[in-house]
């Protein structure tokens, strides 16, 4: 599945059923992002997670990030 899938068949369900963007579905009050990420429509969602994990595995206090298919 690509991040185009994910938006289309989990993303935007859940936005339009909450009626509010998924950054604030998972968190209520938002957070203050310290980083942005961005990605390729038809990129591989698990390639996409990947390297986003593999990012924040080195920190030692992961930052909040803005991941803009999310928000």
């Amino acid at each position: 599945m690509t991040m185009r899938d994910i938006c289309a068949k989990v993303i935007s369900p859940i936005c339009k059923k909450e009626k509010r963007p998924y950054a604030l579905v998972v968190n209520e009050f938002g957070l203050k992002a310290q980083a942005f990420v961005t990605h390729s429509w038809d990129e591989p969602f698990g390639e996409f997670v990947a390297s986003v994990q593999d990012a924040l595995r080195n920190m030692m206090n992961p930052l909040p990030l803005w991941i803009c298919s999310f928000a």
